[in-house]
């Protein structure tokens, strides 16, 4: 019998600790993402977003809102501080969006030991974050575009541009580093690492 994360007894010291322990993951592993090379294809860039199996499988295991938390932090000060990619004000859409969907996907898992539901979380996890980034980045464009002057096929453009981009995203930290390795590391290290935090791992 599994514990949702709501009947989880966890300590505001032990969120804590998972705050840290998160930002500081997740925020290595962005920094890495961005030194990678990018590979473009006329106007579509092949990138690695993040490694999203990373803040999947922390969310999983642990409390998800401390590791949603932790983890848009970190990427903030890491990959965004760090190597000089700060956005100012424009980081909060970023940082919002990526909580939320690492939050969801931590909390759509009842049974860690379940790949399909390791799966879904995955691919929620991505998929939640790159939309609600699709549409501001297509708000913001239509909305600037109305006070210039229409240029025929400029709109759908930009629709087939962001279809392509979510695509990228979606497979490559969605599926390639996103559900295929939580699927894998999720039941290897379940009821393993919980414990040196002090945590009980979900079971009953």
């Amino acid at each position: 019998m599994y514990q949702s994360v709501s009947e989880r007894k966890v300590t505001s010291n032990q969120k804590f600790m998972v705050f840290i322990l998160s930002m500081v993951i997740f925020g290595l592993s962005d920094l890495v993402t961005q030194i990678v090379p990018e590979f473009a294809i006329g106007p579509v860039e092949l990138r690695v977003p993040y490694f999203a199996f990373i803040a999947v499988t922390l969310a999983i295991i642990f409390d998800p809102i401390s590791v949603a938390l932790g983890s848009s932090f970190g990427s903030v000060i890491f990959g965004g501080l760090l190597m000089g990619n700060f956005g100012g004000i424009g980081e909060i859409e970023g940082f919002l969006q990526l909580s939320l969907a690492i939050f969801v996907g931590g909390m759509v898992v009842s049974n860690p030991l379940n790949k399909k539901q390791v799966f879904l979380s995955a691919c929620l996890t991505v998929g939640i974050d790159k939309f609600i980034g699709g549409l501001v980045d297509i708000a913001k464009v239509l909305i600037g575009l109305a006070e210039l002057e229409p240029v025929k096929g400029l709109p759908e453009s930009i629709l087939i541009m962001q279809g392509f981009e979510f695509l990228n995203d979606f497979v490559l930290a969605g599926l390639i580093f996103g559900a295929i390795p939580a699927m894998y590391l999720v039941p290897k290290i379940y009821g393993k690492i919980e414990p040196l935090l002090g945590i009980k791992p979900r079971t009953e």
